[in-house]
């Protein structure tokens, strides 16, 4: 699940007080569907996990920003 692509997002924090609260993500609503915003779990209209792992990827080889 993209959370760029949610249909809405709880925070934990309002991010007009300090813009680094968009990172307090409490909970993530798509399609009708909530889910948690630290696991993806999904937690109604039924209880489950996420149906895929977070990250599976080898953490990449370059440093941020360097390109060769």
């Amino acid at each position: 699940m993209d959370a760029r692509l949610a249909d809405l997002v709880i925070l934990d924090a309002n991010p007009l007080d300090d813009i680094r609260h968009t990172n307090t993500v409490r909970y993530v609503m798509k399609n009708g569907r909530l889910y948690d915003g630290d696991t993806l779990d999904e937690l109604w209209p039924e209880r489950r996990p996420a149906a895929l792992p977070l990250q599976d990827d080898p953490p990449p080889t370059l440093k941020a920003g360097v390109r060769e």
